[in-house]
């Protein structure tokens, strides 16, 4: 009897398009921020494929971290190890956020700060009850 559909590995065929999509995504710029995909053998084979075509952003992330570590109002966040970080964003926390914000639009640097108003503050959520300061944590950054 055949392989089951689920545990069959990716065809030849299939290898070979991959490059042909890692290629393209590299060649538009596409920053995924999420990848939703089947637990079947091959479609974890094609991503674990598809995500070594993303080395360049984690290439500039490393260097990124490489430049900043000194610095001692940057907190780079911790990169797990048993993880493959895409880097569609590059994340710091700084003591001075907005000084430093101010710093890099001026300098024609794309940079942004994702939720100023924490999530759990915002008008969708209001209805939890939650108030400033439930999350402190979240408030530091």
């Amino acid at each position: 009897m055949g392989q089951q559909d689920f545990d069959r590995g990716l065809a030849s065929r299939g290898i070979k398009d991959i490059s042909l999509i890692s290629d393209y995504v590299k060649k538009n710029n596409f920053k995924l921020d999420e990848v939703l995909c089947s637990s079947a053998n091959r479609t974890k084979e094609t991503f674990d494929l598809c995500a070594d075509g993303f080395d360049f952003d984690i290439k500039n992330a490393k260097y990124y971290d490489d430049q900043l570590k000194d610095i001692k109002e940057i907190t780079i966040p911790p990169r797990p190890k048993n993880y493959k970080i895409v880097y569609h964003l590059y994340i710091v926390f700084a003591e001075k956020r907005n000084k430093l914000l101010k710093y890099c639009l001026d300098n024609g640097i794309e940079a942004k700060i994702h939720y100023p108003i924490p999530i759990y503050r915002q008008k969708a959520v209001k209805h939890l009850g939650y108030k400033k300061g439930d999350f402190p944590i979240t408030d530091e950054h």
